[in-house]
């Protein structure tokens, strides 16, 4: 899997949400070599907090993790919204949303 650096993941978040009655989101992220699911959350991530989503991430720490799961529980979260509104956007950290819900 090839990185995709943050100008370019900004740019394509950028182009979605100015194009999005055109463009489909699935469309954007086939053209910049991402799946769905992980722009999908880029997305959602970066409408939550903005493009410092990129370079502010959080440490993952046992008390990040016990946050994390207490939201989830908290507000019947899916992936995306865990994401969305407690950590950048990235594989590692969808991953890490989906084992604490296993």
């Amino acid at each position: 899997m090839t990185k995709i650096s943050k100008e370019t993941k900004i740019k394509a978040i950028n182009e979605y949400l100015l194009h999005r009655r055109k463009c489909s989101l699935a469309y954007v992220a086939h053209r910049y070599g991402m799946s769905r699911t992980n722009f999908r959350t880029m997305v959602a991530a970066y409408e939550h907090h903005g493009p410092t989503i990129f370079t502010d991430s959080p440490k993952i720490t046992a008390d990040f993790r016990i946050q994390l799961v207490r939201w989830m529980i908290k507000n019947q979260a899916s992936y995306i919204e865990i994401a969305a509104h407690l950590m950048p956007a990235r594989s590692q950290m969808f991953g890490l949303a989906r084992s604490c819900t296993a």
